[in-house]
């Protein structure tokens, strides 16, 4: 077996080739800024959500959790979960499950998922046992220093538990369970009953109807912590920020901010836009924005409509619910769109006239906008056409041969500007022009060539209907190259005279098509007939004939040179399948008799006597259909030292600053955050409380502030909240970083170059990625399989480790770190802290930190490590590291 679950066996290998070549790989990273915006478009959002509410079947897969009287937990609660699924989506929540069959996730991954979800609320399912005599009875559990909105949803939960089956009343108590701990929203853990318990509870477990029962008391619980009752499918209000006060009949606020939607919705809020302005639409109260464009109303209980606005953008409504507290109501507004111009012209020759003669015309010139970057190239008449949205542009042109020139042009919606412009030739040039035909046939015109002068690579294709090509170039000896694939290439060397125009046509020779393809996108080039009288008479080539290639010096060439080439194209172009040795070198002296009376080799350009190498067409691994490689844990190559605890207490993770000199230590159920010198100086200090704010704080480069995500953003959101290390609200820094989110099949989406790839193999749900600093590698974890490495670069997927998360990129790229927990269904059991070196080809895994105490939440940045350390009284450890590679 594999060691992964389900379909993950089927697409594993050790061996695994790369999809993407080095010359995709490199297109890539010079795409992705054209990627980004295309995921941006992807990533819309709607302006309003359901909340999304987690629920958590316990145990599965290898863990059972309790047996008894013939059931097994994993399987009643899961039926249980399924059913409040159901009855929580008819009533408009969006409702998840944590497993959907019968499969194993850690307590880490259970919690990990719901936070990187942005989930209001988190219900975890269970069945009691005990030793001994069997119990009976219904409890439910909340964290030990839970927020008063968990403590009051467990009570809602065993109140309506007792209710359905009427079991002896157990009460609300309170554990140290990882899922409650860990976990940012609400939480709480039910035990519906003892499975070993025969009669009554296990009874009820056993039975469809009564499964139902518990179901609907979850339900009704879940959506009376929500502030809803049941039957009631209006929006779901956003959660509220810890900590909470008592409800208050009189209301509470509706809070947010107006920013400019790029494409993401709520995911990326940084755009602000202060000059907006924000009301409430049923009572027309406004509110002024202050510098970081937030609002701020006060409202009684009820739905509001916050209608917002801004000079340049199209006004947006978003509804929300006001409960006790405050409720998060941004709104996002799209940039206004007028109906665009077109801007037209013809690029010419100037000849000292300006557009009193336009009429020679310069195919092929470059047009730009120097505003936005647009380009277009000039058809056959000098012609071009750009769409612009209603403005003024500078349209810059340039053309081989010529001085560039610029004009300014104003585009009016709807109406088309025209902007010709013209270019005075280059001191000292000339013009070099021809047809491609074929050999010994002149009137046969070959059309889809390339053209390319070999000095500087310009490049043409051969025009449709004629063949012609065209050069402006400085004066002096050039050499023209045509080539194609089918067509033996062909040269000749011709000279351009000063103020002249020189025909240089080149006669080629095909080899068994009747065209040259060039680029997939081109439609197959043809050979056409005619001869122009003033190209024949100025050009002899036209007229007798002109030979290139073997026919210079003999007859055509013989078949086996020609499979050569088709056999090395095949190989360089498609690399769909590997030669075996023997074949190639059969091929190849075949290959080498050439042309008749030529030298071996002569037709593919080698040196009489000279070897052909067949390196350069197998120097990439071809792909073989594998999808995810294995990596081996290796010998350590770091060592920890000078380990210290620098804190202790209720923490639920560690982030380190870019340089390393700081932590930012994210409290229990990350209820806020505190800041502490990393080696141990001073003491904690509370940044910002509330609820979820602690969810992956983001250091801005400098290590002078931290981004905070609001309560509902996801993990993969850019943080709403950017507080400096004073505890006061600052701007944020829009980036274009590229980002990778996850869709609600719980995929994993990056943009690379023009497209959107989804990373992960079949077979499980995704979420928590993370982009590394050099954009390049992706860490991914899914729910059941454990935590994943995509390399962008290669196209390859790695399987780091079952039980694996919680990975952090150190600022350079160089490494990555990350947890390797196991449990028992309640509390985790062991930890260790791994590290991956990314520079090798295939990345090394070796164990980092390994002791008997367990070791989780890593972090690295600046040559240090941070972790957490134990189950009860949480240790901060920041550590020392030294490399041995």
């Amino acid at each position: 077996m594999c060691g992964l679950p389900y379909a993950h066996c089927a697409a594993v290998s050790r061996v695994v080739r790369p999809l993407h070549g080095t010359r995709v790989a490199q297109r890539a990273r010079d795409m992705r800024a054209i990627g980004l915006s295309l995921l941006l478009l992807l990533l819309a959002a709607p302006a309003a959500r359901a909340q999304t509410v987690v629920i958590d079947p316990g145990h599965g897969g290898s863990d059972p959790g309790a047996v008894g009287c013939g059931l097994e937990e994993e399987d009643v609660v899961l039926d249980i979960a399924r059913r409040t699924r159901d009855l929580l989506r008819a009533d408009g929540v969006d409702a998840i499950l944590t497993r959907e069959d019968d499969r194993s996730v850690g307590l880490s991954a259970r919690a990990s998922f719901a936070n990187s979800r942005g989930a209001s609320r988190f219900v975890s399912i269970h069945a009691n046992a005990n030793a001994g005599t069997p119990a009976t009875g219904t409890e439910t559990f909340v964290y030990t220093s839970a927020s008063s909105t968990s403590r009051t949803m467990g009570q809602q939960v065993q109140d309506e538990m007792i209710a359905a089956w009427g079991l002896r009343n157990r009460g609300l108590k309170s554990a140290n369970f990882a899922v409650l701990r860990l976990t940012s929203m609400p939480a709480a853990l039910s035990e519906t009953g003892f499975i070993n318990r025969c009669d009554p509870d296990a009874a009820l477990l056993g039975s469809a109807s009564a499964r139902q029962e518990m179901a609907v008391a979850h339900y009704r619980a879940i959506l009376r912590s929500l502030g809803r009752t049941p039957g009631d499918p209006g929006p779901a209000p956003e959660p509220e920020p810890e900590p909470e006060p008592e409800p208050e009949p009189s209301g509470g606020r509706l809070i947010g901010v107006v920013f400019e939607d790029t494409g993401a919705g709520l995911e990326d809020t940084s755009r602000r836009l202060p000059e907006a302005t924000a009301r409430i639409v049923e009572t027309g109260t406004t509110s002024d924005l202050d510098g970081e464009a937030f609002f701020r109303f006060a409202a009684p209980a009820g739905t509001y409509t916050i209608e917002a606005s801004a000079p340049g953008y199209t006004t947006a409504r978003r509804t929300c619910s006001v409960g006790t507290g405050d409720t998060w109501c941004s709104v996002g507004l799209e940039p206004s769109v007028a109906a665009p111009g077109t801007v037209r012209g013809v690029a010419f020759r100037d000849r000292g006239v300006g557009f009193a003669d336009t009429s020679e015309r310069l195919a092929g010139a470059t047009v730009r906008v120097a505003e936005t970057g647009d380009t277009v190239r000039t058809d056959d008449g000098g012609n071009f056409a750009l769409s612009l949205p209603a403005g003024g542009y500078t349209l810059e042109l340039s053309a081989a041969g010529h001085t560039s020139a610029s004009r300014r042009c104003v585009v009016d919606a709807g109406a088309v500007a025209w902007c010709s412009l013209g270019l005075v030739r280059e001191a000292g040039g000339g013009a070099l022009q021809g047809v491609v035909f074929e050999d010994g046939a002149p009137s046969r015109r070959v059309v889809g060539a390339t053209v390319r002068i070999v000095e500087n690579g310009a490049t043409e294709l051969s025009a449709a209907g004629s063949g012609y090509w065209r050069f402006e170039l400085p004066a002096g000896t050039w050499t023209v190259e045509v080539e194609g694939e089918g067509l033996s290439p062909a040269s000749r060397r011709c000279t351009v005279t000063r103020g002249g125009e020189t025909w240089c046509s080149v006669g080629v020779r095909f080899g068994g098509r009747g065209g040259a393809v060039i680029d997939p996108g081109l439609e197959e080039p043809e050979v056409v007939e005619g001869v122009d009288d003033d190209a024949a008479a100025a050009d002899p080539a036209l007229a007798g004939g002109l030979s290139s290639g073997c026919s210079a010096g003999g007859p055509a060439p013989t078949g086996g040179a020609l499979l050569l080439l088709l056999v090395l194209f095949g190989l360089r172009s498609r690399r769909r399948r590997a030669l075996a040795p023997a074949p190639l070198a059969a091929l190849a002296l075949v290959g080498l008799v050439g042309c008749a009376g030529a030298e071996p080799g002569a037709e593919l350009g080698l040196e009489p006597g000279a070897e052909l190498d067949l390196a350069p067409a197998l120097d990439e691994p071809l792909a073989l259909g594998e999808t995810v490689q294995l990596v081996d844990e290796v010998a350590p190559f770091a060592e920890v030292r000078a380990a210290r605890v620098i804190s202790a207490g209720g923490y639920a993770d560690a982030t380190l600053s870019p340089d390393g000199t700081r932590l930012a230590l994210s409290h229990d159920t990350f209820a806020g955050v505190s800041v502490q010198p990393a080696d141990g100086s001073a003491l904690p200090q509370v940044l910002r409380e509330g609820r979820a704010l602690g969810i992956a704080p983001v250091w801005r480069p400098d290590g002078r502030a931290l981004g905070l995500r609001a309560p509902g953003q996801t993990e993969t959101a850019v943080p709403l909240l950017n507080v400096d290390l004073g505890g006061r609200d600052i701007a944020p820094e829009p980036s274009d970083a590229l980002r990778a989110r996850v869709d609600d099949a719980g995929h994993v989406l990056v943009g690379v170059g023009a497209r959107t790839e989804r990373l992960g193999p079949p077979g499980d749900r995704y979420f928590a990625p993370r982009v590394g600093p050099e954009e390049r590698f992706v860490a991914f974890q899914g729910l059941s399989s454990g935590l994943y490495l995509h390399d962008l670069d290669r196209g390859v997927t790695y399987h780091l480790a079952q039980g694996g998360g919680h990975a952090r990129f150190d600022p350079a790229g160089r490494w990555l770190v990350f947890e390797r927990l196991e449990d028992d269904g309640h509390v985790f059991t062991a930890g260790d802290v791994m590290i991956v070196d990314l520079q090798p080809e295939v990345p090394a895994m070796a164990p980092l930190v390994a002791t008997d105490a367990l070791e989780r939440a890593p972090d690295l940045a600046g040559g240090r490590l941070s972790y957490l350390r134990g189950n009860e009284g949480v240790e901060v450890v920041v550590a020392e590291l030294a490399f041995t590679r």
